[in-house]
């Protein structure tokens, strides 16, 4: 079985995956844009999103919710935006 590249198997278990007041500040995005890399950084993000929304329908429904918010900032994510990804 095809495992992917950006597989988790350390991540660390948690009861909330994300607070509900969380909101990225003006100032994240426009220090992530900055980076030389960015394009690759979006791209990553969009596909560490995409896997964890194939857990969420097969087994993971618990990271429904931080996985939504997550996908608001699919075309300007931040290191904090990965930050949060990372916990699963």
């Amino acid at each position: 079985m095809h495992e992917p590249e950006h597989a988790k198997h350390d991540a660390n278990p948690v009861y909330v995956p994300i607070h509900n007041s969380y909101k990225p500040t003006a100032n994240d995005i426009n220090k992530a844009q900055k980076r030389p890399n960015y394009n690759e950084f979006v791209t990553l993000f969009r596909s560490i999103i995409g896997s964890c929304m194939y857990a969420q329908m097969l087994t993971r429904c618990d990271i429904g919710y931080a996985v939504s918010v997550l996908s608001k900032y699919l075309n300007s994510p931040t290191d904090t935006h990965m930050k949060h990804l990372n916990v699963y």
